[in-house]
């Protein structure tokens, strides 16, 4: 997204698809289409430019987005920076409890788990059964995860704010 405009990439160029005011954060869907986040509205865009406002995620318009990532399942989870996680599935919006409010990084595992990085209660793991904080194994947390991804070979890593790189197995 630059400005204000939606863009694919083809016949190597960037082409303008649609247009959407305020777009703060955007990310891959598995349809050839992306989802992207206003202050307060989650939009689908699918590659022809038609745009879906699947409605508000949030009431207020001052908290910025700072992750976003399309599950396996097709579902969107939505993390803010003051206003914790959000999950979208099936046109309902709900908000997902978690150890601190700033969620700074998402992502899932082999398993479809969800892996949030918050910007003061360290690394959520959220499953189907709750969420677990998950502390490294000299138990000081790491409180301000930043980046979260997963290896080939299923080892998670974690990148801190003060430059910690982790590892879980």
């Amino acid at each position: 997204a630059k400005g204000n405009q939606i863009s694919f990439f083809r016949n190597g160029k960037f082409q303008p698809v649609a247009s959407l005011e305020g777009v703060q954060y955007i990310a891959g869907a598995h349809t050839n289409a992306v989802w992207a986040v206003s202050d307060t509205d989650l939009f689908f865009c699918d590659e022809n430019g038609n745009v879906q406002d699947c409605g508000a995620f949030q009431k207020t318009s001052n908290v910025k987005t700072a992750s976003l990532l399309e599950g396996r399942d097709g579902s969107v989870w939505i993390g803010t920076d003051r206003n914790g996680l959000f999950h979208y599935y099936q046109s309902h919006f709900e908000r997902i409890e978690t150890s601190h409010s700033s969620i700074l990084s998402l992502t899932e595992d082999r398993e479809g788990d969800l892996w949030a990085g918050t910007g003061g209660g360290g690394l959520d793991r959220i499953t189907r059964s709750g969420i677990r904080l998950e502390s490294p194994e000299n138990n000081q947390v790491q409180s301000q995860v930043q980046s979260i991804c997963q290896d080939s070979r299923g080892v998670l890593w974690c990148a801190t704010q003060n430059g910690t790189l982790m590892k879980r197995v």
